[in-house]
């Protein structure tokens, strides 16, 4: 009776081990003004090493550059993901003198699939593009240069906008047609070989804010770079990029879920 009253109570404790997998995303739509934004903050401010990791399903045919994301405001530039006319994705950075270096990627982006992708900026050594299309099979290295590459980034005040550029606020050609889902900014170059398509506690180290997008605006990270919702931007829950998390972070040993078999010697 004793290991009968045990097995109970340990399963118990596995569920707070297991951290929610993905439910909704975020989708934009241009003529709606629709966007979300963070108040500038320190963890959103990084000048050395950055990695952003989101999915995105691109929508519409655009008729100028559109934001995706980043801190990019009227006389304050820092990083911006880009959409470019022919659905390319361009990862733009503004160094400490304010001078403009972009990256883009060489091949463009089918509206209607969801890809799982990173831009990786390594100062004065390397950027590289990584995507999976379908959010499967792992990343594919779309870019990697080592040419002109800033030193850092500027620390540019002003705030941190999804789905618009923080400039253009209220221009509809330059807001997001498309949709996206679970957004990492790393202070760090990140690998992400193991954490592409599933979603991550937000304790990782290095992780300075993670919005999972799951019918909420909160960070998941211990930062709190919670959003606001502009233009009522919908969270849906058909056609997932993925649904499952990682196991516990998807760096080093996962951690126990419900339901796996645990045997003691």
């Amino acid at each position: 009776m004793k290991y009968l009253w045990l097995v109970p109570v340990f399963l118990l404790l596995l569920v707070g081990f297991a951290h929610a997998a993905n439910s909704h995303y975020a989708t934009f739509n241009s003529t709606a003004n629709q966007y979300l934004s963070a108040s500038d903050s320190s963890s959103l401010s990084p000048t050395g090493a950055l990695s952003l990791q989101f999915a995105i399903k691109l929508a519409g045919t655009p008729a100028d550059a559109q934001g995706v994301f980043g801190v990019y405001n009227a006389g304050s530039q820092s990083y911006m993901i880009q959409r470019d006319g022919d659905n390319r994705l361009r990862f733009i950075i503004y160094n400490s003198s304010g001078a403009r270096t972009d990256f883009t990627m060489t091949s463009a982006l089918s509206t209607g699939t969801w890809y799982c992708v990173m831009g990786t900026f390594n100062p004065s050594t390397r950027f590289e593009w990584l995507v999976s299309s379908g959010c499967t099979g792992g990343y594919s290295t779309d870019l990697t240069t080592t040419t002109s590459i800033p030193a850092n980034i500027k620390d540019g005040t002003g705030g941190f906008y999804i789905g618009a550029f923080g400039a253009y606020v209220g221009t509809a050609a330059n807001n997001l047609n498309g949709s996206i889902d679970d957004i990492r900014v790393w202070s760090e170059v990140h690998n992400g070989a193991s954490d592409y398509n599933c979603q991550i506690a937000g304790s990782e180290t290095n992780l300075n804010a993670y919005w999972k997008l799951n019918n909420a605006l909160t960070d998941s990270t211990s930062n709190a770079n919670n959003l606001t919702n502009t233009g009522s931007t919908p969270f849906n829950t058909t056609s997932l990029p993925f649904s499952g998390d990682c196991g516990g972070g998807g760096g080093g040993g996962a951690a126990p879920r419900f339901g796996d078999i645990i045997i003691f010697e």
